[in-house]
């Protein structure tokens, strides 16, 4: 029989590895751009390019000098219909970059580690089990560790798609699109 409880080093290098982010999603106005200056207020309400309007605001915007998570195109595959903008947290003008993290102050990485196997034999029969466990780490709820893709679909409303955003302490931070339901979906 076995005990074993292993405890992470509670340093301050330690307590900040696999802190866990998240990108705060652009909130803007939804005025678009009317010409003249560009205002950095006036974008989609919700943060999702999802109107010609909100489409002529993001490249009057890149004319500007601006970029979104490094992008400096409108095309299909840079900057387009569906995408979601997260705000420029650290004025750089680079909306959505790394140096726009919202940090929790919160890890994943268990401040314990508990494990317990235990074994017994008697003639021709044995017994064995395992027991482990972590502790003192910090789980969010709302987001797990599940990886998903952008999804999109030719000829849906865009009205129709809701963004979610998966953050996590192991992956990179990633926006999926999801059908709301009751949306006509193409087969």
């Amino acid at each position: 029989m076995c005990l074993n409880l292993v405890s992470e080093a509670t340093s301050a290098k330690a307590a900040n590895s696999g802190e866990t982010y998240m990108y705060k999603v652009y909130r803007g106005s939804g005025e678009g751009y009317t010409g003249g200056a560009v205002d950095i207020h006036a974008g989609p309400k919700d943060g999702m390019i999802r109107t010609k309007e909100d489409m002529v605001w993001v490249q009057a915007m890149i004319d500007s000098g601006y970029s979104f998570g490094g992008m400096k195109t409108v095309a299909k595959d840079q900057l387009w219909y569906g995408d979601i903008l997260y705000a420029d947290s650290n004025g750089d003008m680079n909306y959505g970059d790394t140096n726009d993290r919202d940090f929790s102050g919160h890890t994943g990485v268990p401040k314990f580690n508990l494990g317990f196997n235990c074994a017994f034999s008697y003639k021709n029969i044995d017994f064995s089990m395992l027991w482990s466990g972590a502790f003192g780490h910090y789980l969010n709820p709302e987001y797990g560790l599940l990886q998903l893709d952008t999804w999109s679909a030719t000829d849906m409303a865009l009205s129709s798609i809701l963004p979610i955003t998966i953050t996590s302490s192991i992956l990179p931070t990633r926006t999926i699109r999801v059908p709301i339901s009751g949306a006509n979906i193409p087969a």
